[in-house]
């Protein structure tokens, strides 16, 4: 049985979030860059969630910046209509000079990354830790972090004393985030390393905090911690099919953090569910919230800009949202049509 938990305050997300209005026009610049490259790549002919055939000549659901999409009549599954190729994948988060993929997240000095892992990620941590401890498995818990970028979350667990390893493709990540932990815990490793890496791990929990939906072969992931008989639980932080995704398509001149960029494609509720229980996980906790309304706050303030309004106005409009944000974002979370979810998954046999 699944235990669910809804919302938060948003007051960390926004004080963390502001260069998403501020540089709106540098991030749609990047997300242009990246849909262009991914325009290049085959067409995708299958789920990349459950591997169904797409029908003969099938035409998209939608377009949204650009990019074409179609969701899966087996599994709900929302599919960018071309293939997360490993050109594709290396260009975003290998160490490119074109396009730095974790920049956002290894401009912050020591103050400002500390602030991100206390506000952000440690409510991740003890969030497992609540669902672990529940059933008395958090004695010897170690945990594993795939995808780790600059350590936010592999730091919020050393502030529990969770032991820890994290493995991440980027190198430049990877040395900020060890400079900013001032130990050497986060390891810089190739694909195959990875791969190699959770084969071997007697960690008893992975963490993918913002990953599954960047893997080019997310299904081979999951293999091989199925496999694994030592890891007992999997935690995923990911977006999800949501209001979010049509606010975007309906304003397209603002920047795309839900679907765009790395995120070529969505897990829905039931395509995630899908996936678990074909690799034998079962859900036993889900907390879901999102930044719907924090994005359509900031989509109106851009909008607003865009028409000259005064600063009366714009004040106007971000003052009457900032007072019910956290409000209508519960409605959206308790709907499960939120921007994203963390789910707690157990193996059904180890």
């Amino acid at each position: 049985m699944t235990n669910f938990r809804y919302s938060k305050s948003s007051a960390g997300y926004l004080l963390h979030k502001t260069s998403l209005l501020d540089g709106n026009k540098q991030n749609l610049e990047k997300n242009g860059v990246i849909a262009a490259l991914y325009r290049k790549q085959p067409l995708r002919t299958h789920c990349k969630n459950c591997e169904a055939p797409f029908p003969p000549q099938s035409a998209p659901d939608f377009t949204s910046h650009s990019i074409d999409y179609y969701f899966c009549r087996n599994c709900e599954h929302l599919n960018g209509m071309h293939q997360d190729t490993a050109e594709f994948a290396n260009a975003l988060y290998a160490d490119s000079d074109e396009i730095n993929y974790h920049e956002a997240y290894t401009a912050d000095e020591t103050d400002a990354y500390q602030s991100r892992v206390s506000d952000i990620y440690v409510p991740k941590v003890d969030f497992l830790l609540e669902v672990v401890g529940s059933e008395g498995k958090t004695a010897n818990m170690e945990v594993l972090d795939i995808g780790s970028g600059a350590g936010h979350f592999v730091e919020a667990l050393r502030s529990r004393n969770i032991p820890v390893r994290g493995l991440e493709i980027s190198g430049n990540a990877v040395n900020y985030g060890n400079r900013m932990m001032g130990e050497d815990i986060l390891c810089q490793v190739e694909y195959k390393e990875l791969l190699d890496g959770i084969s071997a791990s007697k960690a008893s929990v992975v963490t993918m905090i913002g990953v599954l939906e960047h893997l080019a072969e997310p299904r081979e992931v999951l293999a091989v911690i199925k496999d694994n008989r030592d890891i007992r639980y999997l935690y995923l932080v990911l977006p999800v099919v949501s209001l979010a995704i049509f606010l975007e398509m309906f304003f397209q001149d603002s920047f795309n953090r839900v679907l765009g960029g790395g995120h070529t494609h969505l897990y829905s509720r039931k395509s995630l569910a899908h996936i678990l229980d074909e690799f034998g996980f079962d859900s036993i906790s889900e907390w879901w919230f999102g930044a719907d309304i924090p994005d359509l706050i900031r989509f109106g303030q851009i909008e607003l800009g865009r028409a000259s309004a005064s600063d009366y106005v714009k004040d106007l409009w971000e003052q009457k949202f900032r007072g019910i944000c956290d409000k209508l974002q519960s409605v959206i979370d308790h709907e499960h049509f939120c921007s994203e979810i963390h789910i707690v998954a157990k193996k059904r046999s180890f």
